[in-house]
């Protein structure tokens, strides 16, 4: 009996009974086409630049990491004709992808508002916080007891009046006179002698009259330098200390590290 094939893809089936040589050879050809078509099959689900996350560290059969490595554009033409200079690269060389401690996010505009376009690499792994982003809050302030001294430099105060007079004033009193015995010859009045005596007016009441003084009475006070301070008392009004050290903030969630794989034929 000869050697028959399979109906789909024309495998040899050896012929019944053939020597053992000959169904080792043939099945072994056998063998090799079915890997192959296989392996075609399986390749054929997944497009030439399509990226697959990979847990191993060498990635498979027409498969490259994607570590920003530089390709020739005619020995990878392929792969060059999808992605072309979008990851870099000029001339006779295009970049791969490089997801190197990246993640990957959808082409588009974000939540935010901020776009990001096939190929743009943007963010980072720390962020640092400024005033604006802050949740509004207030510091409370505490305020220390304490004195307010106050110095004075040593003075004089000057003394002026105006224009005044000064009234002058008496008690009542007595002005006396005292007289002596003069010979009465030659008085008309027969001889007698005439005695001028003590005698006593009496005056009661103001002599009258002031005394007038125009201007300054001159003269200062005595130098004085004075010290003056007041009792401790809060003002309730301090400023508050600085706070904190501006360490940047990290940003990333946790994460699992694992290669991204890009296939280029």
């Amino acid at each position: 009996m000869a050697d028959t094939i399979t109906v789909n893809y024309s495998w040899t089936k050896p012929e019944v009974g053939a020597s053992s040589a000959t169904w080792g050879t043939k099945l072994n050809n056998d063998l090799d086409a079915i890997d192959a078509q296989v392996f075609t099959n399986q390749q054929a689900g997944v497009q030439i630049g399509s990226i697959v996350m990979f847990a191993g560290a060498t990635p498979p059969t027409n498969w490259f990491v994607c570590n920003g490595a530089s390709l020739s554009t005619t020995t990878y033409s392929a792969l060059f004709a999808i992605v072309g200079y979008t990851y870099g690269g000029s001339g006779a060389n295009f970049n791969l992808p490089n997801f190197g401690a990246r993640f990957p996010i959808g082409v588009g505009t974000n939540a935010q508002g901020i776009g990001t376009g096939l190929g743009e690499a943007t963010g980072s792994f720390s962020n640092s916080i400024g005033v604006a982003n802050l949740p509004p809050h207030a510091h409370p302030i505490v305020d220390v007891a304490h004195n307010h001294g106050v110095n004075q430099s040593p003075h004089a105060h000057g003394i002026s009046t105006g224009s005044h007079s000064h009234a002058i004033h008496t008690g009542s009193h007595n002005h006396s006179v005292n007289g002596t015995v003069i010979a009465g010859a030659g008085l008309t009045n027969g001889g007698t002698n005439l005695q001028i005596g003590t005698t006593t007016s009496s005056t009661a009441g103001d002599l009258g009259g002031n005394t007038d003084t125009v201007g300054d009475l001159g003269g200062s006070t005595t130098a004085i330098n004075a010290n003056i301070s007041l009792n401790a008392s809060g003002t309730n009004l301090s400023t508050t200390q600085n706070a904190g050290s501006g360490t940047p903030l990290s940003v990333v969630p946790p994460l699992l590290c694992v290669n991204f794989i890009i296939r280029y034929q």
